[in-house]
């Protein structure tokens, strides 16, 4: 049985859900074990599975002791990263999917960068793939992480792929993924949080996460929004904890990036929904910038926005989307759109 025979530097835990993966699990913990960063535990916590991604996991941690097997029955992927960060040991954690593998070096460098800007977060980026591990998109940052100046990278990353937490950050404000298994894009007010609340952030230069897409993937499952709702209590309970905080990055981000967030919902999600669920994720969005952003739709904002340091693409995005709400003109052509699409 293969031990962690070196002891230097921090421990690492790894957090990997596991549910139905049978065809992708085995390849996903070979990834792991093979990083060249040795200090690691590799939390697997499978979650109900009915195929034999259990059996293949129990096979694989009989050669190698790092491996931690918790089972539980299917309670949904944020219940089951939340038992890992609870049970993880290490001065840092990251999260994998048991469909997706990582590059050799992939823990090497994040701790090298945290550890080098006492980091509270790292982003990286990630390559997606198909099953044949053909590349289909490739997104890494560019530039260096300016609290308040240069923000723009971690809020194209809002999902779980790319991220190293200090889980001293992550208790510190008690941070947890809404447990409902009917909720998706759970990973997304997580994102949001941890952006706008890390003390030091650290832009790091790899792509060596492979997001693995196939016909099973949420990505794939999330459009339409038939199975799944979205995750509109833990979005707002994000928002008011962020509100009372003193001391946090640049707000301004948080902001674009939330309407980014809203655009996607209402007209990417939401444009093969039933009318009564568009109808919902409008009438929510309208009430979240009507609370809690009240200035967030004038022109004094949307002039502040155009001067942003952010990609000229974003603003457009950004810009025409929140003149759309302004002028009660999402919601039609949203209709417009969502019957072209059905």
């Amino acid at each position: 049985m293969k031990e962690c025979q070196n002891n230097k530097g921090p421990l690492v835990s790894i957090i990997i859900p596991v549910y139905n993966c049978e065809k992708y699990v085995e390849k996903c913990l070979d990834s792991v074990i093979k990083q060249s960063y040795l200090k690691i535990e590799i939390i697997v916590i499978d979650d109900g599975s009915t195929d034999d991604s259990f059996k293949i996991v129990e096979r694989i941690a009989r050669t190698d002791g790092r491996i931690v097997i918790i089972q539980q029955s299917n309670q949904g992927v944020s219940v089951a990263r939340n038992k890992g960060v609870d049970r993880a040991k290490g001065k840092y954690f990251t999260f994998l999917d048991g469909d997706d593998y990582l590059g050799v070096d992939y823990i090497k460098t994040f701790v090298e960068d945290a550890e080098e800007a006492n980091a509270d977060l790292c982003v990286c980026g990630y390559t997606m793939v198909n099953e044949d591990d053909e590349k289909i998109l490739e997104l890494f940052p560019q530039e260096e992480y300016i609290s308040c100046k240069q923000e723009e990278y971690p809020y194209k990353i809002l999902g779980i792929a790319g991220r190293f937490y200090k889980k001293e950050f992550w208790i510190k404000h008690n941070v947890q993924f809404e447990e409902n298994k009917k909720i998706r894009g759970e990973d997304i007010p997580i994102a949001l949080l941890t952006n706008v609340l890390a003390k030091n952030i650290r832009n790091v230069e790899q792509s060596n996460y492979y997001y693995v897409q196939h016909s099973t993937s949420a990505r794939h499952n999330m459009r339409g929004l038939k199975k799944y709702e979205l995750p509109y209590d833990a979005l707002e309970g994000c928002i008011k904890y962020v509100q009372k905080q003193k001391k946090t990055n640049g707000k301004d981000f948080f902001e674009v990036c939330l309407l980014r967030v809203f655009f996607t919902f209402l007209l990417d999600l939401g444009k093969n929904t039933e009318l009564d669920k568009y109808n919902e994720i409008y009438q929510y969005e309208k009430r979240i910038l009507k609370i809690y952003f009240p200035n967030c739709l004038s022109t004094k904002n949307l002039i502040k926005i155009s001067n942003m340091n952010i990609s000229w693409k974003e603003k457009v995005l950004v810009i025409g989307f929140a003149l759309l709400i302004k002028f009660n003109m999402a919601y039609i052509i949203g209709r417009c759109w969502r019957k072209i699409t059905l």
